[in-house]
């Protein structure tokens, strides 16, 4: 009995993985078909109300052209009339692109930020065909305060902690450290958190975020920081308390948390394409389903490889240095290390593992079979116990093989 009982809770606890697996972290199909009475007002917030906000755009195009008196200042003419394409372009964007898989606050915010990725991905495809100098020139029509050489401050010049004989106090070295990347630090860590919903992953992140400021010191004196810098106020300090304070709303909020480290294991993660969404948090649909790479995933490729070719067209002489002697050897070994554990974790401890696995049931089965056999000899007479008995002996040599 003690047999079929475990693997009952066995089969109890894959259900509930799969289950929690399924469901995010609000059903949205018991919400669909739950009856809720509507006095006017939600349904008047849900609409798209299309008609209403080409009027509204009409009287604003009408008054410019018929009532505003022309201004003969081109730049300013040619500001306002970027603005006014945009506002276009985001006023056609909320009202006429298709809603995603996020429904809260409202899927107008959603489509917003769709509509300001594509924008985005515009702006950079226009500065990757311009020159570094027309490029500068541009941002500074758009903000006259660009356009000037920003000072490079390195952070691990002196890493003294206390001072007594300093005239700004002992402490100055530390509190001369603490500027306005502190509090954005710390929030950004809390919204990052709010996002992945785990400790683990965020940690995980946290840590890497400092090896690569080690890994482009050379290039970027900014990255050059103290040990404790690195590793008290940022990883333990201003990341940690974000992670921590993260997590406690989610807890707060009853937020499902989620949990990386089984990513594999959720059902359709291969693909979990169409948008750029945690997979869990929708169940996603199978393989023969996904035929495209979805239009949100799709935008973040495109913006990330622009990105880089920017970086790699603007600052050739930047990236192109090459890494220290201390770093090269650094990942060097890194990698080394990650390649021979994941060829002992994925392929040879899990092939170790399905074995026991398998010998494990077979011993139960047997046991089981053996106290079964037993139980019917006694009641039956001695020949039913020496079949049981000789069962008994084939099981246990076939173990055997096994292991």
């Amino acid at each position: 009995m003690s047999n079929f009982k475990t693997t009952g809770q066995e089969n109890d606890r894959g259900q509930l993985n799969d289950e929690l697996h399924r469901t995010t972290a609000h059903n949205w199909e018991e919400y669909k078909q739950h009856s809720v009475w509507d006095d006017g007002t939600n349904t008047f917030f849900w609409r798209a109300h299309t008609l209403t906000v080409l009027f509204l755009m009409t009287c604003s195009l009408l008054y410019v052209a018929v009532f505003e008196e022309p201004n003969s200042d081109s730049n300013y003419n040619a500001k306002r009339g970027l603005i006014a394409v945009v506002c276009a372009f985001l006023l056609f964007g909320v009202i006429q692109t298709p809603d995603g898989p996020f429904k809260r606050p409202h899927p107008v915010v959603w489509r917003f930020v769709f509509c300001i990725s594509i924008l985005y991905e515009l702006a950079l495809i226009f500065i990757l065909f311009q020159t570094v100098g027309d490029a500068r020139k541009l941002m500074v029509q758009m903000e006259s305060s660009l356009g000037k050489p920003l000072p490079e401050q390195s952070y691990g010049d002196d890493c003294t902690v206390y001072d007594p004989n300093h005239p700004d106090g002992a402490f100055h070295n530390v509190w001369d450290k603490i500027d306005c990347f502190v509090p954005s630090h710390f929030i950004g860590w809390y919204a990052k958190t709010l996002i992945m919903r785990d400790y683990w992953l965020c940690m995980v992140i946290s840590i890497m975020f400092e090896v690569l400021e080690y890994t482009l010191e050379h290039q970027l004196p900014n990255f050059s920081e103290c040990w404790w810098d690195h590793w008290i106020m940022d990883v333990l300090v201003c990341n940690g308390l974000g992670i921590y304070f993260g997590m406690m709303t989610l807890n707060y909020l009853k937020i499902k948390p989620y949990h990386w480290r089984g990513l594999w294991s959720i059902p359709g993660y291969r693909c979990v394409i169409d948008t750029f969404i945690p997979p869990s948090v929708f169940v996603a649909p199978s393989c023969r389903q996904c035929r495209k790479l979805g239009r949100q995933a799709w935008l973040l490729a495109a913006m990330l490889i622009t990105e880089l070719l920017i970086v790699v067209k603007f600052g050739s002489a930047t990236v192109t240095k090459p890494l220290p002697r201390h770093m090269q050897l650094f990942w060097t070994w890194a990698l080394l290390l990650l390649v021979i554990y994941t060829v002992w974790r994925f392929f040879i401890a899990k092939g170790r593992d399905a074995t026991t696995t398998t010998t494990t049931r077979d011993k139960r089965a047997c046991a089981g079979g053996n106290e079964h056999r037993s139980a019917f000899g006694e009641s039956m007479g001695d020949g039913a116990c020496s079949d049981g008995a000789a069962d008994g002996a084939t099981c246990s040599v076939r173990v055997k093989k096994l292991s």
